[in-house]
């Protein structure tokens, strides 16, 4: 709706005001217009790189994997979340508390973890981009977040059991909806 959208251009001075310290006073401002692409991110702290190119990044990890059922716990959450982790903190304050900072910690984490399965060979690929997809999911239902990535807080189920307990519940769901092994479904919660 019109009254969501944000103000992009603003008509200013800054006059002299009381004892010599300046002041911004706006004299005009104006909706944007749909050719002016506005971004808000130029406004607010976000992720370095954009939130679509490291989901991409992510997915096309994704579809390199060879375990059948692990591709499609991994497939099912960014799907699911898709809209969520476009714009989501990693958390309410500290690392990557900012737009898209969940995905830029996941993309930041699955390079690393790629290097680390470089460095040891005896490391399973499919099990290290399982668990970087997985390991912080749940921060979606953890902390409380606007569509700019900024968190007033943690959600009354995130304060009381945390990322991680919320991670073993829908793991455990997820399991058993997709049909994963019970051996390899407590595997993933582990992680």
């Amino acid at each position: 709706p019109a009254e969501h959208r944000f103000l992009t251009r603003v008509l200013s001075s800054h006059p002299v005001w009381q004892s010599m310290r300046k002041q911004l006073k706006i004299k005009k401002f104006r909706l944007p217009m749909p050719e002016e692409n506005f971004d808000f991110s130029n406004f607010i702290k976000t992720a370095p790189e954009k939130g679509i190119d490291m989901y991409e990044f992510i997915f096309e990890r994704i579809h390199t994997m060879q375990d059948k059922e692990l591709k499609s716990v991994a497939e099912t959450l960014m799907i699911r979340n898709k809209e969520k982790l476009l714009y989501y903190p990693a958390a309410s304050s500290n690392h990557h508390a900012e737009m898209c900072g969940l995905l830029y910690h996941m993309k930041r984490m699955l390079s690393m973890g790629e290097k680390a399965c470089e460095v040891y060979e005896e490391l399973r690929r499919d099990w290290v981009i399982a668990g970087v997809v997985i390991h912080d999911m749940e921060k979606i239902n953890e902390i409380l977040s606007n569509e700019w990535g900024i968190s007033p807080g943690y959600s009354f189920e995130g304060q009381l059991l945390g990322h991680i307990a919320q991670g073993v519940k829908m793991i455990d769901r997820l399991s058993d909806e997709l049909g994963i092994s019970y051996e390899k479904a407590v595997m993933l919660e582990h992680m």
